[in-house]
């Protein structure tokens, strides 16, 4: 046994927790130190803690305390490569931490993933984007392959926010630094696009020091957005103003319909308000959609069903059929829809017979 491995041996017995590595660092690039060929450095950036409540919410899953979780992103050789470094970020006060470890050759790897697992000891919830397909099961992969199979269970069974799922849903997605400069008006200066890291990791090998400074920016520049845009999701809904889409993913129907009507996206509130039972506020909303398709067959089951007024849904299946430009789809719909309200409609005139609006 050389002595890294000795080493290695030594810290996963808890015994160097404040050891100083038995390596020289002058050669290292500048603000990392070494154990066992593993590059560490440390990271701290300003962010208002997220509202738990409404993070569970978002996520479905108890995610446990504040101080639990872990924000995860790693960085890789290439599309189908191994991971070279990873930035591992927890909450301390209004801050998050970031703790970067970067792998110093390729055949560190088994004490590199060592270190990873260490930093998410004690961790509640992990906090991900797009980590539920791609970052987890990479490194389940290499736990699996270098025998570690405890570490690879351990991430499986660790409750789970993929922010990437959000990010569809409220935000129409987008990559991570999008959504921090929009969301969070914090765009990055002088970062480095994702499709250079590889390369840069190369360079590292090959004596760049440096090179190894501009992946671990951009990685920990993403820990940080994924905090922030945490924060950002919680406190807009906390505070009632987040956008109808973001309230839809946290299950707040009624929120999530009170924006979208907000957002002019009217056809979504009405969805939600007859989802809810809220029928005349979903009537209002159609019967302003009209002569719509969809407005119509909705205003038709609600009268027809419910009001006990088949009278007014022939109405509104009359208007849309005069006057809308209809797929063959909605106008075989309404044409069905329109000789069974014919049968069923009163002959003759009709008394207090409130109609439908025509915009």
């Amino acid at each position: 046994m050389n002595l890294a491995e000795r080493w290695a041996a030594f810290v996963a017995r808890g015994g160097a927790a404040s050891v100083a590595p038995p390596c020289a660092s002058d050669d290292l690039p500048e603000g990392w130190a070494r154990c066992a060929g593993v590059l560490a450095r440390e990271r701290s950036f300003p962010v208002q803690p997220p509202d738990g409540y409404w993070a569970e919410r978002l996520a479905g899953v108890d995610l446990g305390p504040l101080e639990g979780w872990r924000f995860l992103d790693l960085e890789t050789s290439g599309l189908r490569g191994r991971p070279f470094l990873a930035g591992i970020g927890r909450f301390a006060g209004d801050a998050v931490l970031v703790r970067l470890l970067a792998l110093q050759e390729p055949a560190n790897e088994p004490e590199w993933l060592e270190a990873l697992r260490r930093e998410l000891d004690g961790a509640t919830a992990l906090v991900t984007f797009n980590g539920r397909s791609f970052d987890v099961p990479l490194l389940c992969d290499r736990y699996a392959l270098t025998g570690d199979r405890a570490s690879a269970a351990l991430l499986r069974s660790l409750p789970h926010w993929d922010l990437c799922g959000l990010a569809r849903r409220a935000w129409g997605g987008g990559r991570l630094s999008e959504l921090q400069a929009r969301l969070l008006d914090r765009g990055r200066h002088d970062d480095v696009p994702g499709w250079m890291i590889p390369g840069l990791y190369t360079a590292f090998l090959q004596g760049d020091g440096g090179s190894l400074g501009l992946a671990a920016e951009h990685n920990a520049a993403d820990v940080a957005a994924l905090a922030g845009i945490a924060s950002f999701a919680t406190r807009q809904l906390a505070s009632g103003c987040g956008c109808g889409g973001l309230a839809l993913a946290a299950g707040a129907h009624l929120r999530a319909a009170v924006a979208y009507e907000r957002e002019g996206r009217r056809h979504l509130a009405a969805r939600l308000f007859k989802r809810a039972g809220m029928w005349d506020e979903a009537e209002r909303l159609w019967r302003g959609l009209l002569p719509s398709a969809e407005a119509a067959v909705e205003l038709a089951k609600l009268y027809e069903h419910r009001r006990k007024r088949p009278e007014l849904a022939l109405e509104v299946v009359n208007l849309a059929l005069a006057r809308s430009r209809l797929s063959p789809r909605w106008r075989a719909d309404l044409e069905r829809r329109r000789q069974r309200l014919c049968r069923a409609a009163p002959i003759g005139p009709r008394r207090n017979a409130r109609a439908p609006t025509d915009p």
